[in-house]
């Protein structure tokens, strides 16, 4: 077989661009024999793989391992564009004591995982483990979990401020470079963003109603590509601005931050998918980063907790030119 030779007239195989004026990658066989040249790309297997034109795509919507084979091309057989989201950080919940009246105080809304994107990463031929974070919970508030590929570690979400009835509000909180999380329901400034994130916005502690309060709303947490809303009344601030990629083939959005809660009536929750509020307990769409939706509060004469909603999980989508 070709592939036991290793020269052609004293010239390495993975040297040669031609046989006879043809080019050696369109070459299947070479005197009746079968002729595989060394390949240009690469190939590489691991996660979900689809193509779009000349590339392959690599999407790994959990923790997994990318196995690679360079090719002797090098500007496109070691070189691949990555995207790492970080999981979103959780909402912010809201709990109130037994028989009081609560001060209508809702969570803040989680802050989207980090955002890292590239092209030209130069790989060899090994496995790469890949890691995909798992989004914050809202019920203990905990920020987003870290998604890793190679030297590129995208941190989770900051969690959503709390809110304790009749009383202050809980913080909020950043995680290493990713977006921090949402204020709460009170006038608490979020928690400041990192290198790949914006910071929350400010809660508002609303005036109106016996017991005050009953105006107030959660803000929105940080983004990838913007601040989370500080909001002016109700409903609760959008969470920040996503980021748009089209490394799939197609244009998806990329880590927003999660909504705050609002005051106005039961239940309303901040929507977990960078909007205005949107009925409680709404989940974040997983793989993509965005930070969970803080948590609504109305009851009178109840006691409890309301539970924001928790981040959705990162992404790690890797392409490289196959052909």
């Amino acid at each position: 077989m070709a592939t036991n030779i290793a020269k052609l007239n004293g010239v390495v195989i993975a040297d040669i661009e031609k046989l006879n004026t043809e080019p050696a990658a369109n070459v299947s066989k070479f005197n009746s024999e079968e002729y595989l040249r060394y390949p240009a790309f690469i190939t590489a297997t691991g996660g979900t793989i689809t193509t779009s034109g000349d590339y392959k795509v690599h999407t790994f919507n959990s923790s997994g391992t990318f196995a690679v084979a360079t090719g002797t091309d090098g500007t496109h057989g070691n070189k691949v564009e990555y995207l790492v989201a970080g999981a979103g950080g959780g909402g912010g919940w809201v709990w109130a004591a037994g028989w009081v009246i609560p001060a209508h105080r809702p969570g803040g809304g989680g802050g989207a995982g980090a955002l890292r994107t590239g092209t030209n990463f130069t790989v060899s031929s090994q496995s790469y483990a890949i890691t995909v974070g798992a989004g914050g919970h809202a019920l203990n508030q905990t920020a987003g979990s870290d998604s890793v590929f190679a030297s590129i570690t995208s941190n989770g979400g900051g969690y959503g401020a709390g809110a304790i009835a009749l009383s202050t509000d809980g913080p909020s909180s950043a995680n290493g470079t990713a977006s921090g999380g949402g204020g709460g329901g009170d006038s608490n400034a979020g928690s400041a963003g990192g290198t790949y994130g914006y910071a929350g916005g400010t809660g508002r502690y609303g005036t109106t109603g016996t017991y005050g309060g009953s105006g107030s709303s959660g803000a929105g947490g940080g983004g990838a590509g913007g601040v989370g809303e500080s909001p002016a009344g109700s409903p609760g601030g959008d969470g920040g601005a996503g980021v748009s990629s089209s490394i799939t083939g197609s244009a998806v959005t990329y880590a927003t931050g999660g909504g705050g809660g609002t005051s106005t009536s039961n239940f309303n929750g901040g929507d977990p998918n960078g909007g205005h509020v949107s009925q409680y307990g709404r989940s974040a769409v997983a793989n993509g980063g965005n930070g969970g939706g803080g948590a609504g509060w109305r009851y009178y004469y109840s006691a409890g907790q309301a539970n924001g909603s928790s981040g959705g999980s990162g992404v790690v989508i890797l392409k490289y030119k196959f052909q």
